[in-house]
């Protein structure tokens, strides 16, 4: 029996998985968040799938490269959340695609973004029935005798879970009695490449098991504490969550190490656009403060000494060294350099130069960009 409610699915679980807490935010405490480009090009993406798909069943073909600028178009402009101006190009590559890998074959094709949904003991309901308790959309479903084949197409770069598969699977086994063997694959529409794996019959006992697992340890907990990682920097309610600051982000592998770096160098740029744009806005209306501050002009004293021969006579006077008071910077040395000939030379003997190693962003040189 599937524990419920609350009625799931297999991003719920996986929301869960990643993090109770944000599982919490979004699914209990229904808090908005922010839509994501990845989420909203992906959803973009799959409407225009499930139109070009149902377009060829119409047509009764298989493709029809002629139409996919104009159905990519239409559902464009159909969209309840525009998808930014910056993802267009990406989204009509990705619609142009998925059509020139995508055969329709109308004989065996059982639905097109199929809704399905289960009651607590695997028994087929409406998608918004009030006994609901788990639900599944199948991007394409084919039947043919006693085998049938699940796809799922990824609009991004990530790999997909293989817990998913096995949602299918197990919807599918408990959808046909006739079916014995199920082929569940991820399409990857950027690449052309396909990962699946073949589930049998006598796999659905565990397949349910440890779907049943995952939603009771979904509807038995009763704190949602977070799980603090990498992907918390992603995360649309990072400044609601209850775990320390410190642990927020993690790096375990190279890929984490890589993506926080790439995260710096756009932060560092983002807090400069947000500087200037700030003193700005203080320039016109004054200081701005803040609970944890306050952003404004503040008087900085700098002062030069016109005649430093005489500095040093009144220093010596009164009994101060003036050679321990009298310095030059590395910054004025170099640009010596740069105007004198020989110079840098000549007084490297009576330096002493201190290397030391800081951690900051470094960007590359032209010749490193170009190779």
């Amino acid at each position: 029996m599937i524990k419920a409610p609350p009625a799931h699915s297999y991003s719920r679980l996986d929301t869960y998985s990643s993090c109770p807490l944000s599982y919490k935010f979004q699914y209990q405490d229904k808090m908005p968040r922010p839509p994501a480009d990845p989420l909203l090009l992906g959803a973009a993406l799959h409407d225009n799938f499930e139109a070009y798909g149902n377009h060829c069943l119409a047509k009764k073909l298989e493709t029809d490269l002629s139409a996919v600028a104009a159905i990519a178009k239409r559902v464009l402009a159909d969209q309840k959340q525009p998808l930014p101006s910056h993802l267009h190009d990406r989204y009509n590559l990705l619609a142009q695609q998925f059509a020139e890998m995508e055969m329709l074959n109308a004989d065996n094709l059982v639905g097109i973004e199929l809704d399905i949904a289960f009651t607590s003991d695997w028994t087929k309901c409406n998608w918004f029935d009030k006994k609901v308790a788990f639900r599944m959309k199948m991007d394409r479903l084919y039947k043919d005798g006693d085998e049938a084949r699940i796809t799922d197409y990824k609009t991004g770069y990530g790999e997909g879970n293989p817990f998913q598969m096995k949602c299918y699977a197990a919807g599918v086994f408990k959808l046909m009695p006739e079916v014995q063997k199920t082929k569940a694959e991820f399409s990857y529409v950027g690449t052309g490449y396909v990962a699946n794996k073949t589930f049998e019959r006598k796999d659905l006992p565990a397949l349910v098991e440890e779907i049943e697992d995952k939603c009771a340890k979904v509807s038995d907990d009763k704190k949602f504490q977070p799980t603090p990682g990498s992907s918390c920097q992603y995360c649309a309610y990072v400044a609601n969550c209850t775990a320390k600051p410190s642990s927020l982000v993690i790096i375990k592998t190279p890929k984490d190490a890589r993506q926080i770096a790439e995260d710096l160098f756009v932060l560092e740029a983002q807090v400069k656009a947000k500087k200037d744009v700030l003193k700005g806005w203080v320039q016109g209306h004054g200081d701005v403060e803040t609970s944890s501050g306050r952003w404004g002009y503040g008087k900085k004293e700098t002062i030069a000494v016109r005649d430093m021969a005489a500095l040093a006579s009144i220093l010596e006077l009164r009994k101060i060294d003036p050679m321990k008071w009298l310095s030059i910077t590395g910054g004025e040395l170099k640009k010596l350099y740069k105007k004198n000939d020989g110079l840098k030379e000549d007084i490297a003997p009576l330096l002493d130069v201190k290397v030391s190693e800081s951690f900051a962003a470094m960007k590359l040189k032209k010749e490193e960009v170009e190779s």
